[in-house]
């Protein structure tokens, strides 16, 4: 499937080569946008990260993660990026330690080739860890003026110093325009203790939330059933659909095998390799509170607005059924011709069971095992879900897991 925009002609690849760059995108600025145009005009993608993910409402940090998501994409499209070339990926904060948040963000990003980064000491930390992680670094010498980008906003909204031309040397009149329509605009008159503004309030975006562990996505898009069926169904009922990765903090469990950027990289492909162009999705970890009100505060803050939740169980319409928000009601679906309901717990368990029946711990999966767990699940995968999940080393994870306790 190749997907046509602007000057842009793209085919998702199984391997691309792919540049990352982290920013707080408080708010995004025309730097950062000429750097994803450098970042692709050198690799296949690029991943954003959002930094400080969990910060927001303060001076320097006035929008939520999801603001910041929604903003950078507008912009990113307005400026002739291709969506599908890129991902925006909120990273929390992990104050612990270098490790604790190099290690955060190889957890939550898909793959990747190159470390493109301004700041130094970030370049820093992340050479600690090139050889074990097998990337590369490259640090752009160009620094950027140190501007409170907010404060000169409000400043302009107070009619005192700031002029339009003066933002907009610095952030895409696009930025603007979305955080106004965003309702950020008020905020940032009040945090700066200026009056409030008279542009518009905030609106919910026509999105559907969907939220789940996908270990792994499950289902044939063709077919309308397991997870793609309600990812299609979400676009039926909205524009977009926000898929939140749950549990996004668990890997190499026989109930959690796949890292999140592991997922994120399948339920990408998966979508793109079907033909859906990456402006209908975002695709977003969420890490597990042991709190369900406060987790429930958590999706909103990390995600773009969204109208809609499609809900498969209680806890999903427990959990967002007292908003504002139009609960989608989706029913799981069965193997056809089967009573047997789809499920990544059928599809684990069979991958399990199938490589104990016909490996080793010793050996390496043979391509018969591989070609009959195919068969297995060619009702409950779709090809190309297969496609990357044998490319990202799921059978290899699980076979890992199958032999662990021996």
């Amino acid at each position: 499937m190749i997907f046509l925009h602007g000057y842009f002609m793209y085919t998702p690849k199984l391997s691309p080569t792919r540049g990352f760059m982290i920013e707080s995108a408080q708010p995004i600025r025309n730097h950062d946008i000429d750097l994803v145009k450098r970042i692709l005009n050198e690799n296949d993608e690029v991943i954003i990260g959002i930094g400080n993910a969990l910060y927001s409402h303060e001076t320097d940090n006035i929008m939520t993660a999801g603001e910041r998501i929604e903003v950078t994409d507008y912009a990113l499209k307005s400026s002739g990026v291709d969506p599908n070339r890129y991902m925006i990926i909120p990273v929390e904060n992990i104050p612990d330690s270098a490790t604790s948040w190099v290690a955060e963000i190889m957890m939550v990003t898909p793959r990747w080739n190159t470390f493109y980064t301004r700041n130094f000491k970030n370049a820093s930390m992340f050479s600690s860890f090139e050889t074990q992680y097998r990337y590369n670094i490259k640090t752009i010498e160009e620094q950027l003026p140190e501007k409170d980008y907010y404060g000169l906003i409000a400043d302009f909204l107070n009619k005192s110093k700031s002029s339009l031309e003066e933002l907009l040397v610095y952030i895409p009149g696009s930025a603007l325009e979305k955080i106004n329509e965003l309702g950020v605009l008020d905020r940032i008159s009040t945090v700066y203790n200026r009056k409030n503004s008279d542009f518009n309030k905030s609106r919910l975006e026509k999105r559907a939330l969907f939220l789940g562990g996908l270990q792994p996505l499950t289902g044939v898009y063709s077919e309308n059933t397991g997870h793609m069926n309600a990812i299609r169904l979400a676009l039926e009922k909205e524009d977009q659909v926000v898929i939140a990765i749950g549990s996004a903090q668990k890997c190499l469990e026989e109930s959690d095998p796949l890292k999140a950027g592991q997922r994120i990289e399948v339920v990408r492909y998966a979508l793109l390799a079907n033909g859906i162009d990456a402006s209908k999705f975002y695709i977003l970890p969420i890490k597990d509170i042991n709190e369900n009100a406060k987790f429930a505060s958590k999706v909103i803050s990390l995600c773009p607005s969204f109208s809609s939740v499609i809900a498969g169980n209680d806890w999903t319409k427990r959990l967002f059924g007292e908003g504002n928000y139009n609960i989608i009601e989706v029913k799981r679906t069965k193997i056809p011709d089967t009573t047997l309901p789809i499920s990544a717990t059928r599809v684990r368990n069979t991958i399990i069971d199938t490589i104990k029946n016909n490996e080793t711990k010793e050996s390496n999966i043979s391509t018969e095992t591989k070609a009959k767990i195919e068969s297995s699940l060619q009702n409950i995968l779709d090809p190309k879900t297969m496609e990357i999940l044998k490319e990202v080393g799921f059978y290899d994870i699980m076979k890992f897991l199958a032999f662990a306790k021996e």
